[in-house]
């Protein structure tokens, strides 16, 4: 018997590249690696579509790449309610369009005649909890 597949209340849509910026300077790349990310939802009044914009700095201990990025990611939450709903959008949408970023980052540099950078995996969480923390404040008003 063939069993049909259950489809998730929560899917990524797509994602779109809103801002690139990456400066390349001559000098040897340190492995070193600072990296800082901001996190930002919006929910849209009426449809089941809510929007995930994650912005990422990173640039190495010597300042030769300097890479400022900003990537939104769209997901659909078809029957949850609003906390459910919250809930994937800060702690697993971060999640999912986070390995896009950092495809993204290494593509364009590896594209621009040097080894790629490869950004560090990360734990999330504590964005999310802050993202979740924020939307909440903003839906009792």
């Amino acid at each position: 018997m063939k069993e049909q597949a259950t489809r998730s209340v929560f899917r990524f849509i797509r994602y779109i590249v809103n801002d690139s910026v990456i400066k390349i300077k001559e000098g040897d790349v340190a492995n070193d690696f600072k990296m800082s990310l901001n996190l930002n939802a919006e929910v849209y009044d009426g449809t089941n579509v809510s929007k995930l914009e994650l912005a990422i700095d990173v640039s190495d201990a010597n300042q030769v790449i300097i890479a400022h990025v900003v990537m939104t990611g769209y997901f659909e939450s078809i029957n949850c309610d609003e906390a459910q709903r919250n809930a994937f959008l800060c702690h697993n949408a971060p999640a999912i369009l986070f390995p896009y970023m950092r495809a993204y980052i290494s593509c364009v540099t590896a594209q621009s005649g040097m080894s790629p950078v490869i950004i560090p995996t990360v734990n999330l969480r504590k964005e999310g909890e802050n993202l979740l923390t924020q939307i909440s404040k903003t839906s009792e008003v």
